[in-house]
């Protein structure tokens, strides 16, 4: 589930919440997620959402949802061993009506 992952972006839409990314240190490994969850406050319950071309996991990035889609911006990967980083400058959109991640391309980026 999606307990205990930090870094994580938690966006509200209407009674649903979506929750995308994260991280999780056990005291030896790092995990980094790339799921997609659901809440729905009314029913108070999870649900996982299986996406169509996702982008890679990622924890510290930015995410919004606007008019029908969510957009996550940037974020960083670290190793399960935190000896290799990647920074994201990345910038994706997520159909809500499919749920289909698409990248889009940013001048300059």
């Amino acid at each position: 589930g999606a307990s205990g992952q930090a870094g994580s972006r938690a966006k509200a839409a209407k009674n649903e919440v979506l929750l995308y990314g994260g991280e999780y240190f056990d005291g030896r490994k790092t995990y980094v997620y790339g799921d997609l969850y659901k809440l729905d406050v009314k029913k108070n319950s999870w649900s996982q959402i299986v996406c169509k071309k996702p982008p890679k996991p990622r924890s510290g990035h930015q995410s919004f949802a606007h008019k029908g889609y969510f957009y996550t911006f940037g974020g960083e990967y670290t190793s399960p061993n935190q000896k290799n980083f990647n920074h994201y400058r990345d910038l994706w959109r997520l159909d809500l009506a499919t749920w289909e991640w698409e990248k889009l391309s940013m001048k300059g980026a």
